[in-house]
């Protein structure tokens, strides 16, 4: 217990080191002048316990001084715009360069990323029209991670259905973007492809937006409200009378440690932090097939390359293969496409590169799942003995208190920022 205590208490200290030493300016835009409310102040808190500045910008400050607030957007290493702003006010500053994280489902129009009509309706309430509807809110506790290898979902922790808000639920804010953003997460239930509904997706600089102009700078759409309008645990049917028809409980205090998580990594990767993530060879911030093949090909070398020992063991062989695939990457030997299943998809592409039994040097997606350098039958032994094929996506694994001070370094590492 005193390792185990030693340990959290150097992931804590990483973790302050890097908060510090990342401070970055957020304009903050706000629909309560100056006066955030308890949700607004939940997700404020949030941010100062970064070590961010915040710089308020309310309503009637926006209109009555629009080139001093477009000047304060370009001095800013990020914007965040708060549910509560009046949706048009945030307009005086579209053209700016600066990351802009937009939680105003309302501004999503405004600022290029969905087609009208916007509402609060929602694809998952009855009679809500959500078909018909471009951006809106839902109500709900969890969202659904479809994109688990970009750097928000990786800088999270998050893949599949994670829960973002407490067992009370609250709003989440979504858009159908245009063809040009990267969709991270969806509702839970809908096809990202058929009827896309993303509380997560992001425009880069210079992509297309919805009527085919250029982003001037980075645009995320972000799911977070900053009042809970969903019911009540004690009287699902009553709102609490409140003159904006709100209901009791804010979203920004009902946030889960994974909701925060993906607040934290929203911000990290708008502000172009890379964080060192275990595993990830080439450095982009991934865990995918370039890292694996460059896993096995120094297994196969037998050089004992340092770069590739993830066990600690002083060499790299199949076992290092083996933890990458299972505990960095949670999939199962033999997940030729890695896409987080052993099925007969992988047979067809490994048996596609023609290398079965030919003694070639081999990939990882092209058979090599043993880290000897070839396609052979010993890699049917491997990825069997896995015991994961046809099984779906691996469980979630849990790490071992050993493990701690690696993460700590990993998820608090730092690296330069695009601003």
């Amino acid at each position: 217990m005193k390792q185990l205590h030693a340990y959290l208490c150097a992931a804590v200290l990483i973790s302050c080191l890097a908060t510090s030493a990342n401070a970055a300016k957020v304009m903050y835009l706000l629909g309560n002048d100056l006066d955030p409310s308890e949700g607004s102040q939940a997700i404020i808190e949030l941010l100062e316990d970064r070590g961010d500045e915040l710089d308020l910008w309310g309503n009637d400050l926006l209109s009555s001084d629009p080139d001093g607030a477009f000047d304060a957007a370009e001095a800013a290493d990020v914007i965040f715009i708060d549910e509560s702003i009046s949706s048009s006010r945030a307009d005086v500053i579209f053209d700016t360069e600066t990351p802009v994280i937009n939680n105003e489902q309302y501004a999503f129009d405004n600022w290029l990323m969905v087609d009208l009509p916007v509402g609060h309706g929602s694809p998952s309430r009855p009679d809500a029209n959500g078909d018909l509807l471009n951006g809106g809110s839902s109500f709900g506790t969890s969202i659904e991670i479809v994109d688990p290898n970009h750097p928000i979902a990786l800088g999270a922790g998050a893949s599949g259905i994670v829960q973002i808000y407490d067992e009370i639920g609250g709003r989440i804010d979504w858009g159908r973007p245009g063809e040009d953003a990267i969709i991270v997460a969806q509702l839970p239930g809908f096809d990202v492809d058929l009827q896309p509904a993303s509380p997560i997706f992001i425009y880069e600089k210079g992509s297309e937006l919805i009527d085919g102009s250029t982003a001037p700078g980075m645009r995320i759409g972000f799911f977070l409200s900053d009042t809970n309008r969903g019911p009540e645990p004690e009287d699902p049917e009553e709102p609490d009378g409140g003159s904006d028809n709100s209901w009791e409980g804010k979203e920004g205090t009902l946030l889960t440690d994974m909701g925060k998580a993906l607040i934290n990594a929203t911000f990290d990767y708008a502000l172009g932090i890379s964080r060192s993530i275990p595993g990830d060879f080439n450095s982009d911030s991934l865990l995918d097939i370039e890292d694996i093949n460059l896993l096995v090909n120094a297994s196969a070398s037998r050089e004992d390359n340092p770069t590739y020992d993830l066990n600690g063991d002083n060499a790299v062989n199949d076992l290092d293969v083996t933890h990458w695939v299972t505990e960095l990457k949670n999939t199962w030997l033999g997940d030729a496409n890695l896409d987080g299943e052993f099925n007969s998809s992988d047979f067809v592409l490994v048996f596609g590169a023609a290398k079965y039994e030919k003694n070639e040097p081999a990939n990882w997606d092209e058979g090599d799942w043993n880290g000897d350098g070839v396609f052979s039958s010993g890699d049917f032994v491997a990825a069997f003995g896995g015991a994961g094929y046809e099984k779906g996506t691996r469980p979630a694994a849990v790490p071992e208190p050993n493990s701690l001070v690696l993460i700590a370094f990993g998820l608090f590492a730092l690296a330069a920022r695009r601003r």
